[in-house]
């Protein structure tokens, strides 16, 4: 968290994110209208996504990053924005390495069927169209 933004974390657990040597990072924002009106949401998400591209390097492969934008960006500039990530990075990183390392192979955290619905695959047998 920093003063304009909230960072939200996952691990990225796609097809192929095991392979050593990995970087993909994926980032999210949101800009609420409480930010401000489209042209000042806009101009914040492009700050972001360019002060992303900037530090990517220097995060942790395999993250999912999503970013809420909490005020309005203002008179910031992208080096503001970078610095203020550079400055959450160190956080960002010891709360990513305390994430369960892969979350669709646990099958305690996969979705379980209610013992009361019907199975889907027998429903989509029966359709006929």
């Amino acid at each position: 968290m920093s003063q304009a933004f909230v960072f939200l974390l996952g691990r990225y657990a796609g097809k192929g994110a095991a392979v050593p040597g990995d970087r993909r990072q994926r980032l999210g924002i949101t800009a609420s209208r409480k930010v401000g009106n489209a042209v000042q949401r806009n101009r914040a998400k492009r700050l972001l996504r360019e002060a992303f591209r900037c530090v990517r390097s220097e995060l942790p492969s395999g993250l999912d990053l999503v970013v809420i934008v909490r005020q309005g960006i203002g008179a910031r500039t992208l080096a503001d924005v970078v610095t203020e990530w550079q400055s959450c990075r160190a956080r960002i990183e010891r709360r990513f390495a305390g994430l369960p390392a892969d979350t669709t192979s646990d099958p305690s955290r996969q979705a379980s069927q209610p013992e009361n619905m019907p199975d889907p695959a027998a429903l989509s047998a029966k359709k006929s169209c």
